[in-house]
Formats: structure tokens, sequence, C-alpha cells
């Protein structure tokens, strides 16, 4: 199935639910500051310190997944005013 009809917001939801449950304890702190493109149908995943390289390797893999891209060891944090 695919997920292309998905909002950007769900699909960054998506991502960082499946980075918070499968690879953050795998990735994080050995590969902090590298990029991380998340296929989030297959959770397949490329890392590289160049994000159009990781884009490009995840593009050729799978030419229509839908991919959420973040910089590994960096969290989003809200700020309250």
């Amino acid at each position: 199935m695919g997920t292309s009809a998905l909002s950007r917001t769900e699909i960054v939801r998506r991502g960082e639910e499946i980075y918070e449950r499968d690879l953050r304890s795998h990735l994080e702190p050995a590969s902090n500051g590298q990029i991380l493109v998340l296929e989030i149908d297959t959770g397949e995943y490329e890392l590289d310190p160049d994000e159009a390289l990781a884009l490009q390797r995840a593009i050729k893999k799978r030419p229509n997944g839908t991919r959420f891209i973040k910089r590994i060891g960096f969290h989003r944090r809200i700020r309250r005013a």
C-alpha cells in the first residue's frame, strides 16, 4: 500500500513514530549528525552525512516511496510562549 496521499504532517508523524520505536536505540549516538532517509511504508532507510546522497540511494531503491528525512540526534522541541 502506498502512502502518497498522506499529508506532510502525517508523514512526519509516522516517520517519527517509526524512528522512535525501531531505529533510535540502534542509531544514536553512533550516527548522530548523519541524515536519515526513511521509507515509511517499508522501514528501509539510508544514512549519509550528505542528504542528497542518502536521498538518491533511497529513490533508486524505491522511486515511488514516501520518505521522511531527519538529522540523527536532533530532536524537535516544542517552544512554549
